[in-house]
């Protein structure tokens, strides 16, 4: 069930809750502890104000119109962020209607994303989806960071935003003079997010860090998957990136609630160390309460066998998850045929199974492979088993769940047409937060950010003669 599915359905519950109060306090007016952001939405100008048939609240407004803003339309967010982590925690909130700059260094050719490579590279990339994925909706300026006139810039952005988000290293931020002193001196009420591969303090603060290696290897995550003494298994995809900004906006909604209440900035910290500890909490306890560390353990011979993977007649593999065992065992044994089983003493409680893990995974086999996925599903259900099917990408994105629950959504590219791509993890009065915009091109807001900002056409003109922006 969804309480009992783990750190990762824990983090997306805290990310909800978390938004749900800032989003209510967002609203709320100044004299009531709120932000009272509605009141900016119609100010006029900006990218949030944007939508069609959107002119602002106005005077008197009901509070259907307000409730039909998205739920962070208003919300100014200057992003300084390269690879997925930073950007993921801008993407989230670019979805739920924030204003996001995402400012790109001049010098070195912008974000690094934007011609990576995935591990899939056999892939074909039309756009490079990765890119595109976490940066969707988000304006994009293009600006020299390391010289006086570009810093002054981002200064000017960062004292009109409520949010500043980073992953840079600590020594480049410092180097850069864009580290939280420098920011907050800007702007002291802004909240300052920054994301570490190891942490802000110790070490290894400002080592760099990588998903696979911060994350994966580092956390516990790696060192306990696979049959013992194997290969230590490689991560794919970004969970580790997608994850940590995920952590990084609920820091940030938790932190923009307090500055609601009370005025105040801050600095929100997250990193791929801190993520992958958090999601890897389980194998963690046993050290931290005994000091024992859990081992590996195969498929053949697992402590409860009862949560094992098993490969049926048309050679799909489903994973069966019965954590209270003896409660379940009697219809696990009905449901492959094995009522003899029942009451066999070898088998009849936890203890006993575990000494004879080799002996049930056997017989399970055994029994899987007379069936088809489609025999076992209905089998399974019918004594309420636990299970899901081991998926491939593919089926997933095509799949009637993913359909129903709006899981995989689209945006409308200038040049490819409607791309589609995951949603982001949580959905709010029942409805999916689409993109409004793909990703933006380097440099490609880069007049109308600066316009916004207070900038002359004039001084935009000098700025790109001396290749300050673009």
């Amino acid at each position: 069930m969804f309480l009992h599915d783990g750190a990762n359905a824990h983090l997306f519950y805290i990310d909800w809750l978390v938004s749900a109060l800032f989003i209510k306090s967002i609203n709320m007016p100044k004299e009531n502890g709120g932000l009272n952001v509605a009141e900016r939405v119609g100010d006029g100008g900006g990218w949030y104000n944007s939508r069609p048939g959107w002119e602002g609240p106005g005077e008197g407004a009901e509070k259907e119109e307000t409730k039909d803003m998205l739920p962070l339309e208003g919300v100014k967010v200057v992003e300084l962020a390269i690879w997925l982590a930073g950007p993921a925690c801008g993407v989230i909130m670019a979805d739920c209607g924030a204003d996001v700059v995402k400012v790109e260094h001049l010098e070195t050719g912008g974000d690094p994303a934007r011609g990576w490579t995935p591990t899939d590279a056999t892939v074909k990339q039309d756009p490079n989806y990765v890119f595109e994925t976490m940066n969707r909706g988000k304006r994009g300026i293009a600006l020299d960071i390391s010289r006086d006139k570009g810093r002054e810039v981002l200064y000017t952005l960062c004292k009109q935003a409520d949010v500043f988000v980073t992953n840079l290293r600590l020594s480049t931020l410092d180097k850069l003079q864009v580290n939280y002193d420098s920011i907050s001196k800007v702007n002291p009420g802004i909240v300052y997010v920054r994301g570490t591969g190891y942490g802000p303090r110790g070490p290894e603060k400002d080592k760099m860090g990588f998903d696979s290696i911060g994350f994966w290897a580092r956390s516990g995550i790696m060192a306990s998957i696979g049959d013992p003494g194997s290969t230590p298994t490689r991560m794919r995809g970004s969970l580790g990136d997608v994850s940590t900004g995920t952590c990084m906006f609920a820091g940030t909604m938790a932190a923009l609630y307090r500055k609601a209440r009370t005025g105040e900035g801050g600095l929100v910290d997250g990193s791929l160390l801190a993520t992958g500890a958090w999601i890897a909490a389980e194998n963690l306890w046993a050290p931290l309460r005994t000091g024992q560390t859990p081992p590996r353990y195969s498929r053949k011979s697992p402590p409860n066998p009862l949560v094992n993977i098993y490969n049926t007649s048309d050679d799909r593999w489903v994973y069966m998850t019965i954590l209270q065992a003896d409660r379940f065992w009697p219809n696990l044994c009905r449901a492959i045929e094995r009522e003899d089983l029942i009451h066999d003493a070898r088998f009849t409680r936890i203890d006993e199974r575990r000494k004879n893990s080799a002996a049930v995974v056997e017989i399970i086999d055994e029994q899987f492979k007379k069936r088809t996925l489609e025999e076992w599903g209905k089998r399974l259900d019918a004594e309420h088993i636990a299970w899901g099917l081991v998926t491939e990408p593919g089926e997933v994105i095509e799949g009637e769940q993913v359909e129903a629950n709006e899981y995989v959504i689209g945006v409308d590219h200038p040049v490819l047409g409607h791309l589609r791509e995951t949603a982001i993890p949580f959905q709010i009065d029942g409805r999916a937060l689409t993109p409004r915009a793909p990703s933006p091109e380097f440099g490609g807001s880069t007049e109308e950010v600066l316009l916004e900002a207070g900038y002359t056409w004039e001084e935009i003109g000098e700025m790109k003669e001396d290749r300050v922006v673009i």
